[in-house]
């Protein structure tokens, strides 16, 4: 299920979808992300047991109640002896 949605509305949406104990897991995308909208949403993961994973590309992080943080970055690939 996708679900595409006006930026001021997917953190409405991803709640709603995380209170859905019928899903497996949530992947969305929020920008932006502050403390009293994630508690809200790890209060619905608390509740339905629902996965949530959000994907934050701010450009600095601010306070939130994540259980885990994973930050991911390129790094450069391995050319040796490669044609």
């Amino acid at each position: 299920l996708f679900v595409r949605a006006p930026q001021k509305d997917i953190a409405w949406v991803t709640e709603e979808a995380l209170k859905c104990p019928a899903l497996s897991a949530v992947v969305a995308e929020l920008r932006g992300l502050d403390f009293a909208t994630s508690r809200r949403l790890q209060l619905a993961v608390e509740h339905s047991g629902t996965t949530g994973l959000l994907l934050n590309a701010a450009s600095q992080e601010r306070p939130n109640t994540s259980v885990s943080r994973w930050r991911i970055t390129p790094i450069p690939g391995i050319t040796e002896g490669l044609p």
